[in-house]
């Protein structure tokens, strides 16, 4: 417990030093924060209220008791830690998912563009000798050697 109440202690120290710090350098531009004994006085009064809440609303009295008899700093950087931990797993999820789409997505453009490209060029060039615009029907085999380029 002494390492958690030192660690507690250790980062409200900094805490409070970044606050002064801030305070100071607003200071000089005609900004004013509260003072650091009115923002600990808000937070404990909102956690007293958090905690006659979780009371009156039935929940189990462990709730409650967490913010009065535990020191709320390391479960808060638990759940920090948590939320950061499901935000990277969130973000692979959703980048394999657009990877995946993404290229499927550029599939079907590209297959769209080669289609669009394959009968325009059919198009321009049906009375050329490249492309057979003639039906293929009667004798096969003068239909294969029109299509090898050997006149039958």
């Amino acid at each position: 417990m002494d390492a958690a109440l030192n660690i507690t202690m250790t980062s409200l120290h900094y805490a409070a030093q970044a606050y002064d710090m801030t305070s100071k350098a607003l200071a000089s531009h005609n900004i004013t924060l509260p003072s650091l004994q009115t923002i600990v006085y808000s937070v404990h009064s909102a956690a007293g209220q958090l905690a006659n809440a979780a009371a009156s609303a039935g929940l189990p009295p462990q709730l409650s008791n967490i913010l009065v008899n535990y020191n709320i700093l390391p479960v808060f950087l638990a759940l920090v830690w948590l939320y950061s931990i499901f935000c990277l797993f969130t973000m692979t999820l959703r980048w394999m998912y657009r990877v995946v789409f993404g290229f499927v997505r550029f599939s079907l453009i590209v297959t769209v563009i080669a289609f669009v490209v394959y009968h325009v060029q059919m198009y321009l060039n049906k009375d050329s000798e490249f492309v057979d615009s003639t039906p293929l029907h009667g004798n096969t085999r003068a239909n294969y050697l029109r299509q090898q380029g050997v006149a039958p």
